[in-house]
This record gives structure tokens, C-alpha cells and sequence, in this order.
């Protein structure tokens, strides 16, 4: 349980203790930040039985209570391990909160900045581990069509644990905080040294900006917290909004020549002034990971190409790893044989094959990847893998699945689930409900 603050209450604390809801629900607080639109706090919830984070917003406008339980409600569908959890909206006249999950350890702005006051710089290891684990957050908020609006490091909390290596919390909430002032008549949602240039255009926040912000927040990751425009964190808010728009990022490479040149391409392109020239969260998980499985052996990979899309479903906390330790088990699927047009009974006509549906697949990071290598789309595939002790383990894929691209499935979204530690022996995948073909590792 939390110890309460000694000494006097501020007027905040003293607004929630009259509350009778408040005072029923938490016993406790411990203030663990503050800014100019919200405080969050540390108390003991008697609903759940252990500390959480509450967000305490100083002042919600009656016109913003609808905006506030929608973001909310957003919130709660996300359940990666990769996520914050949101628990609950209580807008409460001239308070408002939200009950969260509560994270032992400090946030990523504060990491950099005490590594940039003559700490050792964050790892490679390390910095490709967050670098995943917050592009495994988005990739999972925005397949719930949820766009997190303000991506930056001091919402990026980093597990005192370890498990997992970084958290990204207040999904949805800058557009509940309150907005920056841009003009005199203007207003934009975000913080301003991690906008996206559309953003500052007036245009809606979508996947693409969230990936501007991510690509932004992984370049301070690993130039040891130099921002790309060449001006400080104490720049104004224009000079920063000039920055995102007319500036160009300075190469990564050049803060940190270690860095590896896929690296410093992925955040390039991420930083992409034209939202239509950034990868999707999508690829840049893919490419991500290649290049850090690149590194751990060979010092740095080029980018694959962007052929293919990628899916991740049924995600959960044993599905996601961050960066892998070793290559990955590459198994590769041919279903079926060509299929052979024949001329009619007493005609000789000559003939011709059909190429056949034929899949990639492989296993690594506690998802089995499963691509459509084949020229025809498929849809709905059926995916069965045979452990060692030649237990079938099913699973399902629904939707479709065009050539080219990419679904992931978590090892515990088998039925029964598989672990981390299973080698599979034989792989099974049925498309359109048509005969399955085994898989065989090579």
C-alpha cells in the first residue's frame, strides 16, 4: 500500500479527498508527476487490492467529458504486454482521472537525459530491445485502429523489472490533456519536439504520424539523445514546428558511426517529411528486427526490401518477444503441386501449369510468421504444427492474406499453446478451408 504524503495537502489532493468516490475508492498518494493539464499519482486502490497510477486532470471542460471516455475506452482494448494498461474513466464534474497500470521505474526521457550527463550510453542490445518493444505497442494499437497521437520518451516507462523492457503508456490522452498552441487560433494535439509535419499542416493524426514520433524518439535512443534538428529541448515550440516541417534530419550515422546503417535508413525514412514515404509500423517491425538480428552477428544488415505487409494477431504476453538472440528456425512451405489445365477428352490441346499457392514461414521471438509467397491471394488459413512429441498444436489466421504479405501468430494462440522452447517437426497450413501440405525445417 502507498504511504501518504507527509506534510500539507495541496489543493489537487485536497479537490480528490472531497471527492466521495475518491475517498471510498483510494487510500494513499504519492505524487509521481506532474504537468500543466494533469498530475499522476501513486495510490491504493481498494477495488483491486494494490497500488496503481491514477491521471489526475486539474480541470475537464463539460464539452470534453464525451471526447475523454472514448479515448478511454480505446485504451482498454489495448492489452499488449508492450501497452500500459488502462483500467477506467471517472470524469467527476470539475475532476477527472483514469486508473492505470502502475509501472515501477523511470521513463525514457529521464534515462536519456542522465546517460547524456556523462552516463554510459544505452547499449546496442538495449537500444534495439526498446526500439522493439515500442514498435510492438503500435503495431498492436494501431490493428485496434487506435493512434497514440503523442509517442515520445517521457511516455515510454521502463520497467524496473525488466519484463518487458519498456512500456508505452497515454495512448489517446494529448487530445484529453489539453493542446498546444500553435497560432492564435489554432490548436495542436501532441507535443510539439515530437509532431509530425501533418500534423502541424492541420491534417488528422494517423498510423503515419505515430511512426514520425516513433522513428523520432528512437533517433535520441541511439545518438545519446541529440535531436536531428540541431536545436535543444528548450527550443521554442515555433523553432521546433519549423524544424519538423522544413528541416532535414541530420544522418544518424553521424552522432554515432556504430550505429548500424540499417539503423539509421529505418529512422530516415521514419522521419520522412511526406507521411506517404514512411514504412508502416508494420514493415518497420520487420525491417527492425532484421536489422537487429544483423547486428548481434554480423555488426549491421541492409533493408530487406518492402515487399510484403505484415499481420500480427492474437496477441498476448507470451507472443511477443523484443529482439532475438539468434537467427530464426526458417521453415519454408510449398502447398500442392502445379496444377495442370488439360485439353478436353479427344482434343490435343497443349498444356499449361497454374503456379500454385506457396507460403514462407518461420518461427522466432514467440510467433510463428507465416508470408504468401504465391501470386494469388488466400484467406482463412488453418495453421497446425507438429511438436516433437507429435502433438498437433491449431491455430487460425481469418481474414485475407494477399501475396506479399505477412501473419504473425503468438505461440499461445495455439490450441493447446506452444512454448517458447517447442521444436516444431512438421508444419501444416491449410488455406480456404483446401487440403493442408506439410511444412519441413530445413
Amino acid at each position: 500500500m502507498s504511504d501518504t504524503v507527509v506534510g500539507p495537502l495541496d489543493a489537487l489532493h485536497q479537490l480528490c479527498l472531497a471527492d466521495a468516490v475518491w475517498a471510498e475508492r483510494y487510500q494513499g498518494w504519492t505524487e509521481l508527476g506532474r504537468g500543466g493539464s494533469a498530475s499522476v499519482v501513486r495510490t491504493f486502490s481498494h477495488a483491486t487490492g494494490e497500488d496503481i497510477a491514477l491521471k489526475v486532470f486539474h480541470h475537464l471542460a463539460p464539452e470534453d467529458e464525451q471526447r475523454f471516455r472514448q479515448e478511454v475506452r480505446s485504451a482498454q482494448r489495448l492489452t499488449s504486454p508492450y501497452i500500459v494498461r488502462t483500467y477506467g474513466a471517472f470524469p467527476r464534474g470539475r475532476l477527472a482521472w483514469i486508473e492505470m497500470e502502475l509501472v515501477e521505474g523511470p521513463d525514457l526521457r529521464r534515462e536519456l537525459e542522465r546517460r547524456a550527463l556523462g552516463e554510459a550510453p544505452l547499449e546496442t542490445a538495449s537500444a534495439f530491445a526498446i526500439a522493439a518493444a515500442l514498435t510492438q505497442a503500435l503495431a498492436a494499437a494501431h490493428q485496434a485502429g487506435v493512434v497514440h497521437r503523442d509517442v515520445k520518451p517521457g511516455n515510454v516507462l521502463l520497467p524496473a523489472s525488466g519484463q518487458p523492457i519498456a512500456k508505452l503508456g497515454d495512448f489517446g490522452l494529448s487530445r484529453i490533456a489539453g493542446s498546444t498552441r500553435v497560432t492564435a487560433t489554432g490548436l495542436l494535439a501532441g507535443t510539439p519536439q515530437f509532431v509530425a509535419p501533418e500534423i502541424i499542416a492541420g491534417r488528422p493524426a494517423t498510423p503515419a504520424a505515430d511512426v514520425y514520433s516513433l522513428a523520432l524518439t528512437l533517433y535520441l535512443v541511439f545518438s545519446g539523445n541529440r535531436s536531428p534538428y540541431g536545436i535543444g529541448p528548450d527550443a521554442s515550440p515555433a523553432e521546433w514546428l519549423r524544424a519538423h516541417s522544413d528541416t532535414r534530419a541530420r544522418p544518424l550515422r553521424d552522432h554515432d558511426p556504430r550505429v548500424p546503417a540499417g539503423m539509421a535508413q529505418l529512422v530516415a525514412e521514419g522521419l520522412a517529411k511526406d507521411p506517404a514515404a514512411r514504412p508502416t509500423i508494420a514493415h518497420f517491425a520487420r525491417e527492425l528486427h532484421a536489422i537487429a538480428s544483423g547486428a548481434s552477428t554480423s555488426g549491421g544488415l541492409a533493408l530487406p526490401g518492402r515487399a510484403s505487409r505484415r499481420r500480427v494477431v492474437a496477441l498476448s504476453t507470451a507472443a511477443l518477444g523484443v529482439v532475438a538472440a539468434a537467427g530464426a528456425a526458417r521453415l519454408w512451405v510449398e502447398r500442392g503441386t502445379p496444377a495442370t489445365v488439360t485439353a478436353a477428352p479427344g482434343t490435343t490441346a497443349p498444356t499449361s501449369t497454374v503456379p500454385a499457392p506457396s507460403f514462407g514461414a518461420w518461427l522466432d521471438d514467440g510467433l510463428l510468421t507465416v508470408s504468401n509467397a504465391g501470386h494469388q491471394g488466400v484467406a482463412d488459413l488453418r495453421v497446425v504444427v507438429h511438436d516433437e512429441e507429435g502433438r498437433a498444436h491449431v491455430a487460425t489466421a481469418p481474414g485475407a492474406l494477399a501475396p506479399g504479405d505477412e501473419v504473425s501468430l503468438a505461440l499461445d494462440a495455439f490450441s493447446p499453446a506452444l512454448s517458447a522452447a517447442t521444436r516444431p517437426r512438421r508444419v501444416e497450413i491449410q488455406p480456404d478451408g483446401r487440403p493442408p501440405q506439410d511444412a519441413m525445417l530445413r
